[in-house]
C-alpha cells in the first residue's frame, strides 16, 4: 500500500456503519442520560406540528428524562458480578504451568489495571447497547531480529487489549465464512501545548490477516473531517501484527443475536416514553398556571401583586380557565404502559410493574416466574462472554509464544436455579431406601457433592472429590468396620477383666 492516502479514501464507511451510526449515537446518550442528554434534548424531543418556536424552546428548557434503559442494563451488569469468572490454565495433562507467561496479562490485560475477568463486563455493556463490541489484541512496539528470550525479557511478547465501539470501526470486509478479512478503525486525539492552538490528530488503523498499517492526519480544532477531502494521511507504522501467521485479523468481534440486543429492541419505546413523559410534565405545569377570565365590561388593566384586587361591576364574573383533566389520566396510564413494555422487552417484567399492581402480580411466586426469562438471558450472555474470554486467552497465548498444549477452563457467569435443599432431600431419601448396591450409594453421594461444587475453580478439584468418594468405604463397609472395632474393644475389656480376677485369686 502507498506511503500516503487521501483522507476521503481512508475514511470510507461500511454500508452497515452508515445505516446504524445515528442509532449508536442516540442509544449511547439514552444510556448515559443526565446532563449529556439534556444538552442534546432537541435530538429526542418531538415538536408538535406548527408548534411555535418559543413554546418548543420553553419545553426544551423543562426537558426531563427517566433513564429506564440505564437502570435495566445496570441490573444485568450487577447480576453478572454476582457470579464472576474464574480462569484456570493448565497443560494438556492437567499440570500447573510454571512461570506462566500469561500471568501479567491476566492481572492487567489493558495496561490500565483491568483484570481479564473484569474485561467481559466492558464487552457486555457495548454489545448489549450497540449489538456488537470489538476488542483488539496488540503487542508493544519492539526491535526487530530479537530471539525468543530477548523478546520475553524486553516485554515484546506481553499482549494487551484495546476495546473499540462500533462508531470507531468504520469499515471492514468478511470472508466467505463470515470472519473478518480486514478492518479499519478510526480514532481522534486532541493535542494542545500550553498557550498553543489545539489540533486534532486522526488515525486510521488497518489490519488484515497478516499485517497492520497506521495512517495519520492532523487538522485544526473545529475543522470537520468531511471538509478535508483533499488532505493526505501519512503512513507512520506498518508490519506484522500480533496474530500474524494464524490467518486471522487480531480483532475479536463479539456480536449478540438480535434477541439479546436490548438497546436495539427498546429504542422506539424509550423514545416514545421520553416524549410522553415530557408532554405530561408540560401539561401539568401549564395546568398549574391557569389564565384569568373576566366576563363583563371590566376595563381596568390587570395588576399582579399579592395585595392587588379586582373590582367588578354588577353582573361581571371572574374565573380561571384550566384543562378538564380527563387527558391527564390517559397520559399517566400510557406512560406506565410504556415503562412496563420497556422492561418486558428487556425480559424484566417484575421490575416494570408499578407498586399498585394486583396482589397476585406482586406475589413472590409471580415475580419468580417473571424473572425466569431474565435468568435465561443471563445464561446466554454468560455463555457468549465465556467463549469470548477463552478465545482471547488463546490469542494471547499465541502472541506470547506459549507452548500449544494449553488447557483453558473458565467458570462463572452461570445463573441456573439450584435447589440445594431439594437436592439434599432427594439424595437422603434415595439413601434411606437402603438399596443393596454400593455402586448406587456412591453415585448418589457424588451427585450431591458435585451439585455443590458447580462453582469450583477447576474440574480437577471436582474430579478429586469424586475419586475420594469412589475409594472411600460404603455405608455397609463402615458399619462392618465399626462392629469389628466394637468387638475388638469388648475382647480387650474381657481379657483385662479376667487378668484382674486371676491376679486377685493369686494374691
Amino acid at each position: 500500500m502507498p506511503g500516503s492516502l487521501s483522507v476521503s479514501a481512508l475514511d470510507q464507511k461500511h454500508p452497515e456503519w452508515i445505516e446504524f451510526h445515528q442509532f449508536w449515537e442516540q442509544i449511547d446518550l439514552l444510556y448515559e442520560g443526565g446532563w449529556a442528554i439534556k444538552q442534546r434534548a432537541s435530538n429526542f424531543l418531538w415538536s408538535r406540528p406548527a408548534e411555535p418556536g418559543q413554546v418548543y424552546s420553553a419545553r426544551l428548557s423543562q426537558f426531563i428524562y427517566q433513564n429506564i434503559l440505564g437502570g435495566a442494563i445496570g441490573w444485568y451488569t450487577s447480576k453478572l458480578a454476582e457470579q464472576p469468572l474464574s480462569i484456570h490454565l493448565t497443560t494438556a495433562g492437567g499440570e500447573e504451568i510454571a512461570d506462566n507467561p500469561l500471568a501479567p496479562f491476566l492481572a492487567n490485560c489493558d495496561r490500565a489495571g483491568t483484570t481479564l475477568i473484569q474485561m467481559p463486563k466492558q464487552w457486555f455493556e457495548a454489545a448489549v447497547l450497540y449489538g456488537v463490541s470489538y476488542c483488539l489484541l496488540d503487542l508493544p512496539a519492539a526491535e526487530r531480529n530479537l530471539n525468543l528470550r530477548q523478546q520475553r525479557l524486553s516485554g515484546a511478547l506481553d499482549p494487551y487489549l484495546i476495546n473499540f465501539t462500533p462508531q470507531q470501526v468504520i469499515n471492514w470486509g468478511d470472508d466467505r465464512y463470515g470472519n473478518l478479512a480486514w478492518i479499519v478503525i478510526r480514532t481522534e486525539e486532541r493535542q494542545q501545548e500550553l498557550g498553543g492552538t489545539p489540533a486534532i490528530t486522526d488515525r486510521w488503523y488497518y489490519f488484515d490477516t497478516d499485517r497492520f498499517r497506521v495512517y495519520e492526519s492532523v487538522r485544526a480544532d473545529g475543522q470537520s473531517l468531511g471538509t478535508a477531502d483533499e488532505r493526505m494521511a501519512q503512513l507512520v507504522a506498518e508490519g506484522p501484527h500480533a496474530l500474524a501467521g494464524t490467518g486471522r485479523v487480531p480483532v475479536r468481534r463479539i456480536s449478540l443475536p438480535h434477541g439479546l440486543r436490548l438497546g436495539y429492541r427498546v429504542f422506539p419505546q424509550v423514545l416514545a416514553h421520553l416524549n410522553q413523559d415530557n408532554a405530561y410534565q408540560w401539561a401539568l405545569m401549564m395546568g398549574c398556571l391557569p389564565v384569568a377570565v373576566i366576563t363583563g365590561d371590566y376595563l381596568e388593566p390587570p395588576k399582579i401583586s399579592e395585595t392587588a384586587y379586582i373590582k367588578l361591576s354588577t353582573g361581571d364574573t371572574f374565573s380561571y380557565t384550566e384543562p378538564a383533566g380527563r387527558s391527564y389520566k390517559v397520559a399517566a396510564d400510557r406512560i406506565a404502559s410504556l415503562r412496563e413494555e420497556i422492561y418486558r422487552q428487556m425480559y424484566l417484567q417484575a421490575q416494570g410493574r408499578s407498586s399498585s399492581a394486583s396482589a397476585s402480580a406482586s406475589s413472590g411466586y409471580s415475580k419468580e416466574l417473571d424473572m425466569a426469562p431474565s435468568s435465561d438471558v443471563l445464561n446466554e450472555f454468560g455463555a457468549i462472554l465465556r467463549e469470548a474470554t477463552r478465545q482471547t486467552i488463546e490469542d494471547a497465548a499465541y502472541a506470547s509464544a506459549m507452548p500449544p498444549d494449553l488447557a483453558i477452563e473458565i467458570q462463572g457467569f452461570a445463573f441456573e436455579d439450584r435447589d440445594e435443599l431439594g437436592e439434599i432431600v432427594s439424595v437422603q431419601a434415595a439413601l434411606d431406601l437402603n438399596i443393596p448396591s454400593d455402586t448406587f450409594e456412591k453415585f448418589a453421594l457424588k451427585r450431591a457433592a458435585l451439585h455443590f461444587m458447580e462453582d469450583a475453580s477447576s474440574s480437577q478439584l471436582r474430579d478429586k472429590v469424586a475419586q475420594e468418594i469412589e475409594t472411600a468405604p460404603t455405608k455397609s463397609e463402615r458399619a462392618q468396620m465399626q462392629q469389628q472395632a466394637q468387638a475388638g474393644t469388648f475382647g480387650h475389656s474381657l481379657e483385662t477383666s479376667l487378668a484382674k480376677i486371676a491376679a486377685r485369686e493369686a494374691a
